[in-house]
Parts: structure tokens; C-alpha cells; sequence
């Protein structure tokens, strides 16, 4: 059976009973695709490339992180794109097959 990131989401939505997962400005996919097939999850805290480097390690190709991933509360990237640690991060998770999912509802 194939599972997405997408209905990891929604069963996520209907477990917890929770609306608010995966709607509005901070609740989101912040890398990745959510139409994409997922290997395996890890949750964290903080996506740090530390533990990215993990997950993927392990085959682990969604992360739920309940920090956002790009250094701002609803992360908004637009005041970073010439930071270098930011566009380090940025490239690293673009040059991985995985999807990063923001949920301040997660507590782990």
C-alpha cells in the first residue's frame, strides 16, 4: 500500500480531531510535495540539517517538525534568499526526493 504526504495529513486531521492541521499560514508543507509517495516519517521539534541528514539516512523521506524549517515563525523565506546558511539549508532539501510538513498542533 502507498501512502502520500497529503493523506498522511488528513489522517493526521482526522485522529486528532483538528481543522486547523494543514490550514492557514503556518500549518504547511515547507518542502517537498505533497502528492509524493512516502517512505517513512520521522517527527521532530526542529528540522535541523542534523536530523534531516538522519531521517534520510534511515529512509525516512517525510518529516513533521513543530518549528518551522526556515528560521521564521510562519516561515516566511522572503528576508533570507542571499543568507548563505538559509540558502545551504534551501538546496540541501531541494536536492533530496522528501517533504518537510510544519505542525504546530505536534507535540511530540
Amino acid at each position: 500500500m502507498t501512502i502520500t504526504a497529503r493523506q498522511i495529513i488528513e489522517r493526521m486531521r482526522e485522529k486528532l480531531g483538528s481543522e486547523q492541521i494543514g490550514v492557514g499560514r503556518i500549518d504547511k508543507i515547507t518542502a517537498g510535495n505533497m502528492d509524493m509517495e512516502v517512505t517513512g516519517v520521522a517527527s521532530c521539534i526542529m528540522v535541523t540539517l542534523d536530523v534531516a541528514k538522519r531521517a534520510i539516512d534511515k529512509g525516512l523521506n517525510m518529516i513533521i517538525t513543530h518549528e518551522s524549517t526556515f528560521f521564521s515563525h510562519q516561515d516566511n523565506t522572503a528576508p533570507f534568499q542571499n543568507d548563505e546558511v538559509y540558502k545551504y539549508k534551501r538546496d540541501f532539501f531541494e536536492k533530496k526526493t522528501w517533504s518537510c510538513y510544519t505542525c504546530m498542533m505536534l507535540c511530540i
